[in-house]
């Protein structure tokens, strides 16, 4: 059931924004946002170690639809 059936039906509910895009205004962070982050962070940590050992540049292309943070903070915690 949906929150508003059950908000009908009596049950008092909140609704609490999740996305990994970091785009709910009025928060800090989302549920999900830091997850996706930390993710990123350990892949580009793997990644930067071959590509190291074998003397190559590479690209990381992220998530984010309409909003940067993914990218933004992924580049600030990886020294892009």
């Amino acid at each position: 059931m949906g929150a508003v059936r059950l908000s009908e039906m009596g049950y008092p509910c909140i609704g609490i924004p999740g996305t990994i895009d970091n785009d709910a205004p009025l928060t800090d962070s989302t549920i999900g946002f830091d997850t996706a982050l930390n993710t990123i962070v350990e892949a580009v940590d793997k990644l930067r170690d071959t590509s190291t050992s074998h003397g190559r540049c590479s690209v990381v292309e992220v998530m984010g639809r309409d909003a940067g943070d993914l990218a933004l903070y992924a580049g600030i915690a990886t020294g892009a």
